[in-house]
């Protein structure tokens, strides 16, 4: 994990929102699903994208931000802290 930290930096500086883009579209068309969850970025923020009437989520990282996800009955995903 030591060594991980240090390669692909390029790539790691801003999120690859064309590719997300276009991730999502392709996952839809193979699975249509309505909810999905992605945690490899682990940006600062949940990003959030609607595509049709499905919902793609980039969660942050659970450790690196001390919280954790909920996905209610809803289908509404949010993010929350856990308590000291």
């Amino acid at each position: 994990e030591k060594n991980l930290k240090t390669t692909n930096q390029v790539n790691r500086k801003a999120f690859p929102e064309t590719e997300w883009e276009k991730f999502i579209e392709q996952t839809h068309l193979s699975f249509q699903y309505d909810i999905l969850l992605i945690g490899h970025f682990h940006p600062d923020k949940v990003i959030l994208n609607q595509y049709k009437k499905s919902s793609a989520i980039v969660v942050p990282g659970w450790l690196s931000h001390q919280s954790y996800g909920i996905l209610n009955k809803q289908g509404e995903f949010s993010i929350h802290r856990y308590s000291a």
